[in-house]
This record gives structure tokens, C-alpha cells and sequence, in this order.
């Protein structure tokens, strides 16, 4: 069922609804103004039976505002509303166009509203074509309804400009107009209760067998049933390809040991050693001197003009020493011999003073004979002279015998 209360219904204006039983109402105006700009800017129109909208643009410039008292919706929820459209009746068309209706976002009273007080338009909600005078235009206005319902302080009313077109420039009957008496109308509908359910239609006839639906999915395995016999042996199968080969296993236990063998060839003498320690060469208490050996007294590198090498520091006697050549693979002649002095003797000392105690060796053994008595905090210098370069490696090793 469905109820219309519209005080005016014009060709047109036709409001269709779904299955959803609903009812309809109109909303009266509150108040209905125009504001303008110019010369006009803070005078109050609210009492004259038209309202100005548009044009939108220029000195003169005219925008509608209207209110509807929406006290009769009290406890209506915006859940309930249905549909919302707000009908303008045109009274006179001054240059046709398209009107726009938009959100109002404060307050304003008919009585006082100005341009130079004029409230502040929101959002537009739509727009409406308008050509012709004496009819009604509508527009959707469910969404902005909707808000007032659910927060009645925000219903300001909707204002009317030329913004879209704005040479648009149009007049509204108000509701002060007694000549056409066609205020603006606010066409609610609202959601009705459900009507209860029919009875059941008759039972139809069956209808045809429906395509073989898909296959259902596989059911559980069920128990395992008995053994059956033991069946006739097969032939062998062809052999399978060769495992891995195993972890060695551990180690057996050791055999007894086998019997001593035959001795061997003597081997190659290896390099001549020397280490300090009482007996070198047969020599006792000696004192021993290898190149760069870590706690040797090196007092410079060995060039062919000879390198002295200091062996004692002490007051003693020198009997012999042995000098030892080893890889002087170029044949380098060494010859060796020593010199002696006492530091606080301020002398400097040559090596002619010691030619007993000397020698020339190339590769090998070298042994000098004789003795020279060594001055308390004295010493004696070898020295050692190459008649050419010693290839790299050549080591050079004296031991002496100092009692």
C-alpha cells in the first residue's frame, strides 16, 4: 500500500517505488529568503513572495535560501527513509539555464539573513535544469535528508545559485506568495513495517531431472580386511645395481713383529751442524759464531773485501780455531785471519798482527793453529775475505778455542 500526502502534483513529478511498502509525506518550509549582492548586500527580502536565484555572476548577483521544519520526523531514523526529493515551483524565468542546490553549513534567520551576513554553502547536493515558468522541477535530496535525521543541529536548509550556469537567472514561489501559493515541497518516503507473510501457493508440478551433479568426494578407506593365501613364489627379479660402499671398519689388533731387515746403503752425509757446546771440532770451551744467528755479535754483512767477525770479549788465551764453509756452490776462495787489540789501548788494530792464526778455504774446513793472548776487556776480529760474490745461501760458521 502506499500513501501520498503532497498537497501539489504535477505532470512530471511522478515518484516510483520497489516492493518495500512505504508511506509518503511533505515537510512545510520554515523559512525562505534571497540574498543580494551590490547595493542591495545588507538588505533582508524575507518577507516578499518570490526568491531570487541567480545570476551567479556579475555585480548583481541573487542566491535562495530555504528551510524545512522537520519537528513532525521526531524519532524517525535515517535508516527509515526511503527516498527524499525537494519540488520548486518556477514563477518566472529571466534567462533559462540550470539552478544548483547545495548544502547550507550555518545557521540563518528569514527575518534577518543578508548578503553581508549570508551563511556559508557547502557541498552541492544537484542541479536543475530550468526553461520554462508555471512547473514544477525536483531534485534528489535522500543523501542531505538522511544527515538532518540523523543529526537534526545540522539542518540549515538548502541554498539555490547559479553556479554551474551562472547567466542562469530565475524566481521561486515562496511561501508568503498568495497569487500561485506553490512554497517549496519536501516529498519524503519513509520505510514502512512489513505486512505479514501469505499463505502457501498450491504445490507446482515437478519439474524435469536436473543434469548429473558433479561426483561427491572420496570417502574414507575402510578396515583393512584379512590375509589372503600365500601365493606361488615369483621369479627372480633382475639383480638391483650395486649399494654404496660401507664405512671402513675399525683397525684390527696389531701382528707380531716381523723379523729385522737387512741394514741399508749408507745414506748422504747431511749438512755440518754447529751448536754452541763444549766439544765442537774437538775443541773445548769454545765460543761459536754463525751469520745472522739470533745472539751472535754480527758487526756487519760479509762483501768481498771481507767482514769482520768479533768472537771474544774477555781476557783469555786463544789457542786454534776451525772456520767451516758451507754452499759456497760459486767457488768463492774465503781466506780467514784474526786481529786483536784492547779497546783502552786507543789503537786501531789490523790483521797483520794475527797471520798465524789463519787459513783459506773455498768450500769445507778451514783450521788455523797457534795461540794469541787476548787483553783483559780486549778482543779479536776474524776476518773474512770472498774473492768473489758468495752465491745467496752461503753460511759461514767459526768456533774457537778461548782458555
Amino acid at each position: 500500500m502506499k500513501l501520498m500526502w503532497n498537497r501539489q502534483v504535477c505532470a512530471g513529478a511522478l515518484l516510483v517505488l520497489g516492493s518495500v511498502v512505504a508511506r509518503a509525506q511533505t515537510s512545510q518550509v520554515a523559512g525562505d529568503t534571497y540574498l543580494q549582492s551590490g547595493t542591495a548586500a545588507a538588505q533582508n527580502f524575507g518577507a516578499l513572495p518570490n526568491v531570487l536565484a541567480g545570476p551567479g555572476t556579475g555585480a548583481l548577483q541573487n542566491r535562495a535560501l530555504i528551510q524545512f521544519d522537520l519537528s513532525g520526523l521526531n524519532g524517525v531514523s535515517a535508516a527509515n527513509l526511503q527516498k527524499a526529493v525537494l519540488w520548486l515551483y518556477v514563477n518566472r524565468v529571466t534567462s533559462a539555464g540550470a539552478i544548483d542546490v547545495a548544502d547550507v553549513t550555518s545557521a540563518w534567520v528569514e527575518a534577518t539573513a543578508t548578503w553581508n551576513t549570508a551563511p556559508v554553502p557547502g557541498a552541492i547536493l544537484g542541479t536543475i535544469p530550468v526553461s520554462t515558468a508555471n512547473q514544477w522541477v525536483g531534485v534528489d535530496i535522500t543523501t542531505e535528508m538522511q544527515t538532518w535525521l540523523a543529526t537534526p543541529s545540522l539542518n540549515h536548509g538548502v541554498a539555490l545559485q547559479a553556479f554551474t550556469a551562472p547567466t542562469t537567472a530565475v524566481q521561486f514561489d515562496a511561501k508568503e506568495n498568495s497569487s500561485t501559493s506553490h512554497p517549496a515541497q519536501l516529498q519524503i518516503v519513509l520505510n514502512g513495517p512489513a505486512g505479514p507473510t501469505g499463505p502457501a501457493g498450491a504445490t507446482g508440478p515437478a519439474g524435469p531431472t536436473g543434469a548429473t551433479g558433479p561426483a561427491g568426494a572420496t570417502g574414507a578407506t575402510g578396515a583393512t580386511g584379512p590375509a589372503g593365501p600365500t601365493g606361488a613364489t615369483g621369479t627372480p627379479g633382475p639383480m638391483g645395481s650395486p649399494g654404496t660402499i660401507g664405512a671402513n671398519g675399525a683397525n684390527g689388533a696389531a701382528g707380531p713383529a716381523g723379523p729385522t731387515g737387512a741394514t741399508g746403503a749408507t745414506g748422504a752425509a747431511g749438512p755440518i751442524a754447529y751448536t754452541k757446546s763444549a766439544g765442537v771440532a774437538a775443541f773445548t770451551g769454545t765460543e761459536f759464531y754463525a751469520p745472522n744467528e739470533a745472539g751472535q755479535n754480527v758487526s756487519e754483512a760479509c762483501t768481498t773485501s771481507g767482514c769482520p767477525f768479533t768472537l771474544v770479549h774477555h781476557s783469555c788465551t786463544l789457542q786454534n780455531f776451525k772456520a767451516v764453509v758451507v754452499g759456497n756452490t760459486g767457488g768463492s776462495s774465503i781466506t780467514f785471519a784474526t786481529r786483536f787489540a784492547a779497546p783502552s789501548s786507543g789503537t786501531s788494530p789490523s790483521f797483520s798482527n794475527a797471520s798465524s792464526l789463519g787459513c783459506s778455504v773455498t768450500n769445507g774446513v778451514c783450521t788455523g793453529s797457534g795461540t794469541q793472548l787476548v787483553a783483559t776487556d780486549g778482543f779479536i776480529d776474524f776476518s773474512v775475505t770472498f774473492s768473489a760474490a758468495p752465491p745467496a745461501g752461503t753460511a759461514v760458521l767459526i768456533a774457537v778455542d778461548c782458555q
